[in-house]
């Protein structure tokens, strides 16, 4: 589920970036880094895949002695698609605050994807992707609400 909202985010901020003329640069970077985050989470779900198939026999062969090696060596990916997905908000919302469409929710949600950015790296040492999920529906509402 990931990569499919990961993808489509980067479509919208996409067409967002193409009717934004005075800050086209900001968003085209914000949709660029949702396209780079996406191929970062890639890996993961065909990680997770694999290990939905072999869930039974793991789960039947377990030994609490010898856990088996699950999702190893990806926190580099994790943290490349976390860091490149709060990004790609602060960018956005900064194209929106500056080019005027939505002022105060740009400045917001720019400062949130930041706060977020680094509390998660330095204080969490973890970022819950769905929390990003919060930070895209509260842009999302603003930007359903403004007038056609």
């Amino acid at each position: 589920l990931f990569p499919v909202v990961y993808l489509a985010t980067a479509v919208i901020f996409a067409l967002i970036a193409a009717n934004l003329p005075n800050t086209r640069g900001l968003a085209s970077a914000a949709a660029l880094l949702v396209a780079v985050g996406f191929l970062c989470w890639l890996p993961i779900s065909i990680e997770r895949l694999q290990l939905g198939a072999r869930a039974a026999e793991l789960l039947r062969t377990y030994d609490p002695a010898a856990p088996p090696a699950v999702m190893v060596n990806f926190s580099w990916v994790f943290w490349a698609n976390t860091l490149c997905i709060l990004a790609a908000l602060a960018l956005m919302g900064t194209a929106l605050a500056l080019a005027a469409v939505l002022p105060t929710l740009g400045w917001v949600v720019m400062g949130t994807a930041v706060a977020s950015a680094v509390i998660g790296t330095l204080f969490w040492g973890d970022w819950p992707p769905f929390m990003s999920y919060l930070i895209v529906l509260v842009l999302a509402i603003g930007l359903m609400r403004l007038p056609a």
